[in-house]
């Protein structure tokens, strides 16, 4: 576990320098492990997102799934999962992968994709976008 934490905090801050550009207002450093405890895992939200860091080139989030994340797709935005907690079904591009804490996952920009959560409790979930992620470019995909 050590391990893995300590990777986490330097796949972190190695990313530090990247969000943070010149004439860039935001940017910064987050210590995840804070921002864990403070964002309440809410129940009642199928999907929660909140922004942790934002540079110019990408944005990283922290976010909970509680049940399916329907197939959608990202037209502009190349998208990296880390599970930091839960268990769930990835579907990218029509193959399936079970995934746990400490497995990561690229989508890469217009790859159709969904999350289904398989555990009784939401799984929690580190997402870093490139470019910078506004929330507007999720296409979801009729089922």
């Amino acid at each position: 576990m050590k391990k893995l934490t300590g990777l986490l905090l330097l796949s972190i801050w190695a990313l530090v320098p990247a969000m943070v550009g010149a004439g860039e207002e935001l940017g910064g450093m987050v210590y995840v492990f804070d921002a864990l405890q403070k964002e309440k895992v809410d129940p009642s939200q199928a999907f929660k997102s909140i922004p942790l860091l934002r540079g110019p080139n990408c944005s990283f989030n922290l976010a909970q799934l509680n049940t399916v994340v329907k197939n959608h797709y990202h037209k502009d935005h190349d998208e990296v999962v880390y599970i930091v907690r839960g268990n769930g079904l990835v579907t990218i591009a029509g193959k399936e992968y079970r995934v746990s804490p400490g497995y990561g996952y690229l989508v890469p920009q217009g790859t159709i994709h969904r999350f289904v959560n398989l555990g009784p409790d939401p799984a929690i979930v580190l997402s870093i976008f490139s470019p910078a992620f506004d929330g507007k470019d999720r296409i979801f995909i009729e089922e």
